[in-house]
């Protein structure tokens, strides 16, 4: 179970690192006065009203509508795995496919893998469920059912309400997590994007339109690698590129691919995690991707200042596809979202920009 609950999170940082950019268009429109919040790949569509904030660069479909106050809604999918299989054959022996024995599966994957994981942070472990908004449901015509609790989570009643859906050998987890204020406020939002659900092959997301800021406050020397859709600013050298195909702001050296990215994590429901245990879960996948002589950790005690906190250094190198990468990450928390600022290069060609880097890190500001 921890290892699904991690994968997600470490996703952003996989991207990141391996330079994955979105798909060209598909032609897909959403629905009059919404927008697509499916992350590239998910084969099903979550559509929220244009007044709600996309939150899908990590690889979890998804979007808030308040980064002050916890409102946010999420699709998750979980193959059944082998693991999962002889979890669910050893908690249940026997069981079929039949309507009542799935309802008996999402009743457990529910518990151990959707409730479980607030029940730990919830004080005295509680949970207060709405039993009579704890019912059958329909999720595009595929069997599923509601859940609906809330518990105090570090001193503030946190409101849930949770679709579970089997379909596909997978688990599909739709989750709006909100203050009891911003529940009430945005529960007719919820409902709208349930009667737009939709099961569908796999989204190939628009190119990523980025409208840059005018730039206006660069330093000299400097131009703008971002956009008012984000809270901060990223200046790079002007000779450096832009990347503005890629659903991340950033900016690379053409000559040698040398470059510079931001990515904001936002945890979701109720995650709260330490700069350390966000890079600690990257590293995870990063090993598990490259294997433990393919991953070198080279620092992880700097502290330097991004913007105006305080942030952590990491240096390491990757071997990605028959070639080793260094990477030098500062890692920060903003309010309620983790920033991390990557550098990446071959090794031949990462002092060669360093003092460019630097700049690059002086200049950046939160906002």
């Amino acid at each position: 179970m921890k290892h699904i609950a991690r994968l997600s999170a470490c996703l952003l940082s996989l991207a990141l690192l391996l330079g994955f950019s979105s798909c060209a268009t598909q032609g897909e429109t959403a629905p009059t006065g919404m927008m697509i919040a499916s992350c590239a790949g998910a084969d099903y569509r979550l559509y929220v009203p244009n007044t709600w904030v996309l939150n899908t660069s990590y690889g979890v479909s998804g979007a808030y509508r308040d980064l002050e106050r916890q409102s946010t809604v999420s699709v998750n999918r979980y193959p059944i795995t082998e693991e999962l299989r002889a979890e669910m054959n050893e908690a249940m022996p026997g069981e079929g496919k039949n309507p009542e024995e799935m309802a008996d599966r999402i009743g457990w994957f529910a518990e151990q893998y959707c409730q479980a994981p607030v029940r730990e942070r919830a004080l005295d472990r509680k949970l207060d469920f709405v039993e009579d908004e704890c019912i059958p449901f329909t999720l595009d015509g595929v069997n599923a059912r509601q859940y609906r609790y809330s518990g105090l989570v570090n001193g503030t009643t946190l409101q849930f309400r949770q679709i579970i859906a089997e379909r596909d050998e997978a688990f599909y987890v739709f989750t709006f997590t909100a203050t009891t204020e911003m529940y009430e406020m945005y529960a007719r939002d919820v409902d709208t994007m349930l009667t737009y659900f939709l099961f569908a092959d796999p989204y190939v997301p628009y190119d990523y339109a980025k409208q840059l800021d005018d730039g206006a406050d660069a330093p000299a020397g400097m131009k703008a690698a971002f956009g008012d859709d984000v809270a901060y600013c990223l200046y790079v050298p002007e000779s450096w590129e832009i990347l503005m195909d890629d659903a991340i702001y950033g900016a690379r050296v053409a000559s040698d691919g040398t470059s510079v990215s931001v990515v904001p994590y936002m945890p979701m429901d109720v995650e709260q995690i330490s700069v350390q245990e966000y890079f600690d879960r990257s590293r995870e996948l990063m090993v598990e991707m490259a294997g433990e002589d393919g991953f070198e950790l080279i620092s992880d005690t700097e502290k330097v200042n991004l913007g105006e906190r305080q942030a952590t250094v990491y240096e390491f190198r990757m071997r990605v596809g028959g070639t080793t990468y260094r990477y030098r990450q500062y890692i920060a928390a903003y309010k309620s979202m983790i920033y991390c600022l990557t550098y990446t290069a071959q090794e031949s060609a990462y002092d060669a920009h360093l003092e460019e880097l630097n700049s690059i890190v002086e200049a950046f500001a939160f906002r």
